[in-house]
This record gives C-alpha cells, structure tokens and sequence, in this order.
C-alpha cells in the first residue's frame, strides 16, 4: 500500500514540472512577442543610456568645433542658435566658440586691402579690436584726429594705426580732409564748470613743482649745433600791433618736421634792454639749446616766439635807460596779448590755453616775463624768468627809481596760478646784482609757490642763461 501512494505522488510531481516546462517553452517561441525581451534589457538602459548621456555630449561639443566652426563665417546665426532649447546646448557652444575665434582672428577671416593714407576722424568715434561694433573697445579718436590708414576691410571699416597696434574704425568716421571742430556756445558755458581752476591751479602748481630737479649746469653743451640733429626752421616775419599801430619783427621757430595737422605749445622768450628779437638766439643760442633737449626726448616740442619786446607808437628802439623806455617794454603785455598771441593762432598750427603757453625772458624780459605771468595766469601756465630786472616791485636802482609794476604785497595770485613759475640767476651778477633774489623773498614771504636757485660763479648772461633754459624747458608743457 505504502508503495503505491509513494509511486502516485512521484507521478503528480512529474505531470506538474511537465507542464511549468512547457508554459516556458511556449513564450521563448513566440518571435512576435517583445515582452519578454524588453523587461530584461529595460533596466540595463537605464544605466546605458546614463553613461551614452555623458559620452556623446563630449563628442558632440567637440565635433562641431572641429567640422562647423571653420565653415562659420556669418555671425547672423548666433542669435538665432543662442536662442534654441536645451537640446541643441552643444549647437550653442560651438557658436560661441566659433564667435570666439572670429575676434582673435579677424585678419585672417575678413579680407583687407593694404593701403596707406592720413585721414583725419570726422566725429568723435571709438576704436575697436574688430572691423564692427561687437568687438571691444580700446580707446577712442576726437573729431579732428589725424590717423594712419593701413587697410580698408570688405566691410567698409578702416584699419588704423593706434597707440602701437592695429585696431579698427567705421569707415563713415573718416575723412580726407581735416574737419573744422567747432566748439558750441553751450560747451564754453560748461567749460569753467568742468575745469574749477581757481582751486586747481593752486594744487596743482604745488604738486608739480615738488617734482622739479635742478641741474645747476647741465652734463653737456646744449648751446652748439649738433651733427645729426635737425632743428627747426627759422621764419623772420613781421605781425601788425594795434598796440602800437605799426608792423613789428618777429622770429619764429618751428620744431623740426613741423605738421600743420598736429598742434604745437608756445614759448614766447623775451629779451634784455637794448637788444632785440634775435639777441637771445645769436648771443645765447637759446633755440639750440631747446632743439638740441628736443631731440634727445628732454623737453617737449614747442614753436618758440622770439618777438621784439619795445612796444612803442613813437619810437622804433630803445634809446637810453629812462622812464618812458621802462613803460615801453612794460607796454608788451598788451602787444603780446591783443596782437601776437593772435597773429601765432592765425597762422601757426598752435595748441592754445594755459596748459600750451609758456613764457620765458633774460633781465629786462625775465622781469617783464614775471610781470605777464603775475598778470594774466589764465594765459601762462608756465613762467620762467633768468636774471629779472629791477622795477617789478618799486626799487630804486643804480639808473632809476622804479614806481613798479607791482606794490609788493599785490606780488601774488588771487584765483588762479601758473603750473611753474620759476626764477634763476648767477651769484656774481655785477648787473642786477641781487633784485632777482629779492623777487624769490618777497614770493615767499606772499605765499607764492615757486622754484629758485643760483648759478655759482655766474654774472650777468651765460651759463645762467643756458642753466635756466635748460631747467626751465625740461618742465614746461608737463604738468598735466
């Protein structure tokens, strides 16, 4: 009995593991059933498709850079393609590598035609890298700025030289012809707004003159005419002076390779009693002295005036020590002013304003050269005097007894000052003897900032001279 219920049991067993079998076997035949298939794989994609994500992104950035970016030449796509969805993200950064290497490569991408010319800007207009306004900006051209054309780009802008380098600007924004720069009456009235110099001057005066070094005598002889130096040309000229209601001589001096397209500070120097607009030069060289500093980059480059100082309606020359011959050379602040100073704007490339007028005189001129500075500091930025005279404040002198331009406590500035005012004379002047060192007193005793300094061994003229024209001309032009 036993055997038998153990032999039904095992052949339930089998009649069930015969049929899980063939249920198996029945879903693995059907080839149009995916079910099976699907489920196994599903999680594996999951952690496939993570590691796909990751890898073709790479790939996908770096293809286009390597396959797109050359072919892309025309920037009107980047808007377009920096506005797509997140899926095209590897589309957008392959233009904006592309936009990338256009800037750095824009001679290379954008054709320019070589050419050379001087063009002048027509309107106050940026420079930029490249030859359109989505490149950066590196400085930029005032109306009226000569440059140098280089190139002129498909695209119509011009490529310019600018500061060291090649840079870029609109073509409209240049011109063959240098344009008159017109200055509205509403620009001047913001003028003394934007330039508060009643405060300026004074700081600015103080500041710049800690910064001058004297060099007693300069290293070399800067008074003879030098192999391998140009110097400026000479005009001897003539001005009419309402002032004096006559025509008078000048001497000019341009720096050399003068360009009437640039602009030029003045320095008018004035001579002594007696002597005229050619004794500075002929006795004192002072012309070479300024082109010989010129050339090796000391001093800036400048037109000098070397005018004829005895402003007089009845006389033509100086003729004794008197009174009247004084008030004469005192009378040339007005000529200076009202006729000169017009006559260099009129007919000279000259840079004008305080900041690019100078005035500088020996003995008679050095005094007069005091009196306009003290005078008129909206005009002189800077003043230099060698060996001044007596009479700019009352003295009484070997010759005379000098009213004075000035009263000693009005030998000062008010609202405004010249950036330099300085005073130099020898230790032996037998001429003057020691007036010029009593001016350098009385400005200190009023307050004034100036610079002094006595020659040893020196009379009256040379090398005083040459030692404060060489100090002098170092430092004019430069204070801001």
């Amino acid at each position: 009995m036993k055997k038998l219920i153990s032999i039904l049991l095992c052949a339930a067993m089998l009649a069930s593991l015969s049929a899980c079998a063939n249920e198996d076997n029945g879903d693995v035949d059907k080839p149009d059933d995916t079910s099976a298939v699907t489920e196994a794989p599903d999680e594996e994609e999951e952690e496939e498709t993570e590691e796909v994500t990751e890898a073709p992104e790479d790939v996908t950035t770096i293809e286009p850079e390597e396959t797109e970016a050359p072919e892309t030449t025309v920037p009107e796509t980047t808007t377009e393609e920096a506005t797509t969805t997140e899926a095209t993200t590897a589309e957008v950064t392959t233009v904006t590598t592309t936009e990338a290497t256009t800037v750095t490569t824009t001679a290379e991408e954008i054709s320019v035609e070589p050419m050379s010319a001087e063009m002048y800007a027509n309107a106050s207009v940026n420079v930029r890298k490249g030859p359109s306004t989505s490149y950066d900006r590196v400085g930029h051209l005032d109306e009226g700025e000569k440059v140098e054309v280089t190139g002129v780009c498909e695209n119509g802008w011009y490529r310019i030289e600018f500061e060291g380098g090649e840079y870029y600007v609109g073509g409209s924004y240049l011109t063959d012809t240098k344009p008159e720069v017109v200055t509205t009456e509403a620009t001047k009235a913001e003028e003394p707004e934007n330039e508060p110099e009643e405060v300026d001057s004074f700081e600015l005066a103080e500041e710049f003159m800690s910064t001058v070094d004297i060099l007693t005598f300069p290293s070399e002889d800067y008074r003879t005419a030098k192999s391998g130096v140009t110097y400026g040309n000479v005009i001897k000229t003539t001005y009419y002076s309402t002032t004096c209601e006559k025509n008078r001589p000048v001497n000019i001096v341009l720096p050399a390779n003068y360009d009437e397209s640039k602009e030029y500070p003045v320095l008018y120097v004035l001579h002594g009693i007696y002597n005229n607009q050619n004794t500075m030069m002929d006795s004192n060289q002072t012309h070479l002295v300024i082109g010989n500093m010129i050339d090796e980059g000391i001093a800036e480059e400048m037109i000098v005036v070397f005018p004829y100082m005895f402003a007089s309606k009845d006389k033509d020359t100086c003729d004794g020590i008197t009174l009247e011959n004084v008030a004469a050379y005192d009378n040339f602040v007005n000529d200076l002013v009202n006729d000169l100073m017009p006559f260099m704007e009129q007919n000279y490339s000259v840079a004008t304003g305080k900041d690019n007028t100078a005035i500088f005189g020996f003995s008679m001129g050095g005094r007069e050269a005091l009196a306009i500075g003290f005078m008129h500091p909206e005009m002189f930025g800077y003043v230099g005097a060698v060996a001044p005279a007596p009479g700019l404040v009352p003295a009484q002198d070997w010759a005379l007894n000098h009213p004075g331009q000035f009263a000693e406590d009005e030998l000062k500035f008010t609202t405004e000052m010249p950036y330099l005012v300085m005073v130099g004379a020898g230790d032996d002047d037998h001429t003057v003897g020691t007036f010029p060192k009593s001016y350098h007193e009385l400005m200190d005793k009023n307050g004034v900032t100036h610079i002094w300094y006595e020659i040893p061994g020196s009379d009256h003229g040379d090398p005083a001279i040459e030692s404060v024209t060489y100090n002098f001309c170092k430092y004019v032009f430069k204070a801001k």
